[in-house]
C-alpha cells in the first residue's frame, strides 16, 4: 500500500518540488495508519493537498526572501562605495582648489580605461562568486530542512503505527471478552493477520468462545484450559453448572 500511496502523491503533487524522499516519508505515514485502502486512496491523497501546498509555498517563500534580502544588500554595498568615492573626489577637489591645484580631470587614456574595466569586471565576479555562494548555502539549508521533515515524518510514521496497534489490540481484546472468551485465552494471543477486516476478527474469535464452550460441555475430555493456567473460581463454577446441568 506505501508503494500505491507515493505513486499517487507523486502523480499528483510532483510539480510542487517537494521531492520524492518526503513524498516517500508521507506514504509511509499514511501507510502506518492502516486506514488506506483501495477504494479510499484517491480521496486520502487529495486530502493531502492542501498539507504540501503549503509547505511548498513556505519553502519557496523563505528562500525567495533570503535571495531578496541578498540582492537588497549588493545593492546597498555597491550605492555606499559609490557614495563613498563620490564623497572621495568632491573632498580631492576640495583640497586641491585649496591649494590652488588645477582640478583633477578623468584620466581618459586607454590604459586607464582598461583599468577600470578589468576592476569592474574582477568586482563582478566577486559578487557572483558571492551570490553563487550564497544560493548553495540556501540550498544546503533546504536540503537539510529536507531532511529534518522526513524525521520527523519518520517519529510521526512510527508513533501512528504504535498508536494504531495498540488501538488495534485493545479492540480485539475487548470483542474477545464481548464474545465471552475467558481472559486465560486472550492473554495467550489470536492469530491474525495485519490486514485482517473486522468481519475476519469477529469470525475467528467467535470460534475461539465456541470452541472454548464445547470444551466446557459434559463428557468433554479437555475442560480445563491447555495453556498450562489454573481456571479461575469463575472458570469452575462455570464448568460445574455445565456439567450438572
Amino acid at each position: 500500500m506505501k508503494a500505491k500511496i507515493f505513486a499517487k502523491l507523486k502523480q499528483e503533487y510532483s510539480s510542487l518540488g517537494l521531492g520524492d524522499e518526503y513524498l516517500m516519508s508521507k506514504a509511509e505515514s499514511l501507510a502506518a495508519t492502516g486506514l488506506v485502502t483501495d477504494d479510499n486512496i484517491d480521496a486520502v491523497v487529495a486530502c493531502q493537498r492542501k498539507e504540501l501546498e503549503g509547505l511548498q509555498k513556505a519553502n519557496d517563500k523563505r528562500v525567495t526572501d533570503a535571495l531578496e534580502k541578498e540582492r537588497k544588500k549588493h545593492e546597498e554595498e555597491t550605492r555606499k562605495k559609490e557614495q563613498e568615492a563620490e564623497e572621495a573626489r568632491k573632498k580631492a577637489e576640495e583640497e586641491a582648489k585649496k591649494k590652488g591645484e588645477p582640478k583633477p580631470q578623468p584620466d581618459n587614456d586607454m590604459a586607464s580605461v582598461l583599468k577600470r574595466m578589468e576592476e569592474m569586471e574582477e568586482a563582478n565576479k566577486q559578487r557572483e562568486a558571492q551570490y553563487t555562494a550564497t544560493i548553495k548555502t540556501l540550498t544546503d539549508k533546504n536540503t537539510e530542512l529536507g531532511k529534518t521533515v522526513k524525521e520527523l515524518s519518520d517519529k510521526n510514521a512510527e508513533a501512528e503505527a504504535a498508536a494504531a496497534k495498540a488501538a488495534r489490540t485493545a479492540m480485539i481484546q475487548a470483542k474477545a471478552k464481548e464474545l465471552g472468551v475467558p481472559q486465560w485465552r486472550i492473554d495467550e494471543g489470536f492469530t491474525l493477520a495485519e490486514d485482517a477486516s473486522d468481519e475476519v476478527i469477529t469470525e475467528t474469535l467467535t470460534k475461539v468462545a465456541n470452541n472454548i464452550n464445547t470444551n466446557l460441555l459434559p463428557g468433554t475430555k479437555n475442560i480445563f484450559p491447555m495453556s498450562g493456567n489454573d481456571p479461575t473460581k469463575e472458570e469452575l463454577a462455570s464448568m460445574a453448572a455445565s456439567i450438572v446441568k
